[in-house]
């Protein structure tokens, strides 16, 4: 039984001795990517709330050092600086304690704006 299996390891030895280096360096890339492609599967299938709160990070951390402007027409609020209630400018929903809260910049004079959601 052990005398079969080193024969089959060794055979195994020798078969991997006779591939090129090119071929081999090819399975380890498609072994790598299998095994990442199947990583971010059960990452998909087992945390999709995680998943959806990277989402969301990677997208709102893209807005903002992005240069397109985006505005939030849904909430008006009313700017303390130049009082219009007007709509905000590249909009980050948080929550703190539960709360809602709208950050971005005033539409009219540009200033920073915090206001809670109702």
């Amino acid at each position: 039984m052990f005398n079969s299996t080193l024969l089959s390891i060794n055979s195994l030895q020798i078969q991997l001795a006779m591939i090129s280096p090119e071929v081999k360096s090819v399975i380890f890339t498609l072994s790598v990517l299998v095994l990442g492609a199947m990583l971010i599967f059960l990452a998909f299938r087992q945390f999709p709330d995680l998943v959806n709160k990277i989402r969301k990070g990677i997208t709102g951390f893209w807005a903002s050092i992005s240069s397109e402007k985006r505005e939030a027409r849904l909430h008006k609020v009313i700017c303390h600086h130049c009082k219009v209630g007007m709509g905000v400018l590249n909009p980050i929903y948080r929550t703190r304690e539960g709360i809602s809260y709208i950050e971005g910049t005033c539409n009219v004079c540009g200033s920073f704006i915090s206001a809670r959601l109702r």
